[in-house]
């Protein structure tokens, strides 16, 4: 395994069927756990931000991933161009979803914050220009 204290970048010859990311990592870097074919199941600490594209290619057997409330970060990308078959997220709250309304849920949540930031940001605007 390389990683920095921030970074998991590789994995090599991960053989086995379930694994838990270690404390203090915050990005699953780029084919961190390419064709890691035997790896089922993926458990995320909390801290964990970003799950870089490509980060579980090759991981035709991976079915759940166990996500922190700290994910704001997930490439599309993240299992390569097809996702595993049955491929699901169990949110913090225990609940199991499937990846792709994962990721829509999430896109949708991502668009609400930017609107309210968005909206709170325009009066401030407003004031500034017509102080000037």
């Amino acid at each position: 395994m390389c990683k920095d204290s921030m970074n998991l970048e590789r994995y090599k010859n991960l053989n086995h069927d379930e694994h838990i990311v270690p404390e203090g990592v915050t990005t699953i870097g780029k084919d961190a756990f390419n064709n890691c074919s035997d790896l089922r199941k993926i458990e995320i600490p909390e801290g964990v931000t970003t799950i870089e594209d490509f980060a579980f290619f090759g991981c035709h057997n991976l079915h759940v991933i166990v996500i922190p409330e700290s994910l704001t970060n997930i490439d599309y990308y993240f299992c390569g161009i097809n996702w595993p078959y049955g491929l699901n997220f169990v949110l913090p709250n225990g609940k199991r979803v499937d990846g792709y309304d994962y990721l829509e849920e999430r896109d949708k949540n991502k668009a609400q914050k930017e609107q309210k930031g968005e909206k709170k940001e325009e009066p401030s605007r407003e004031n500034d220009s017509g102080e000037r």
